[in-house]
This record gives C-alpha cells, sequence and structure tokens, in this order.
C-alpha cells in the first residue's frame, strides 16, 4: 500500500509539472510568459491577501497580464472567456467558497480592461 500511495503521488507531482510547463509553454507562444511569470511572483504565498502592499502588486501583475492577453486574444480566447465567467460569478454573488477563490482565482475583484 505504501508503494502504491508513493507512486500515485509521484504521478500527482509530474502530472502538475506537465500542466505548469504547458501553461508556460502556451503564454510564451502568446507572448505573455513574461508577464505570468510576474503575476506568479507577485501573487504567491498568499501576497495577494486584501489590506496588504502585496495585493496592490499582485492586481498590478494579473492586470498586465490580463492586457498582454487581450493583445493577443485570438491565441487566449479561451482563458479570456474563463476569467470573465469567473468575474460574472463573482459579480452576481454566486460565490460560495471564497477561500477557493482567494487561493486559485487570484483575479477576483479584478475589472475587465475592456468591452
Amino acid at each position: 500500500m505504501g508503494q502504491a500511495a508513493s507512486s500515485a503521488e509521484a504521478a500527482c507531482v509530474i502530472s502538475r509539472v506537465v500542466e505548469i510547463a504547458a501553461t508556460c509553454k502556451h503564454m510564451e507562444a502568446g507572448g505573455c510568459k513574461m508577464r505570468l511569470l510576474e503575476v506568479l511572483r507577485d501573487c504567491a504565498d498568499g501576497k495577494h491577501e486584501d489590506g496588504s502592499k502585496g495585493a496592490r502588486q499582485c492586481a498590478e501583475a494579473t492586470a498586465a497580464l490580463r492586457r498582454c492577453m487581450e493583445a493577443n486574444a485570438g491565441h487566449f480566447r479561451d482563458q479570456i472567456r474563463d476569467m470573465d465567467e469567473g468575474l460574472d460569478k463573482d459579480e452576481k454573488g454566486g460565490v460560495e467558497d471564497w477561500e477557493h477563490i482567494a487561493r486559485w482565482r487570484w483575479w477576483t475583484g479584478m475589472r475587465r480592461t475592456s468591452g
């Protein structure tokens, strides 16, 4: 059982690494890899929590990433749509798990840069 668990954990780690690499390649292909890295730096480890200096830096980095993605909207169409759907859900009050949003949807509370 212990070896099976270790194999499963290793598979999860490998899967995550592959996912991160694919995301970086996609962002690089669309010209926004550096903006993504800035977001990861400025929004990591709870730096994006309300009331902190890090929250402002995270918001600025995220807005810059969004502008970069919109500059190549054809390439990032799906990601822009997903971000807008998240914003729509927040605005309609359909959010139930704010802890999850704070951790994973770091653009919560951001404004659309167009439209």
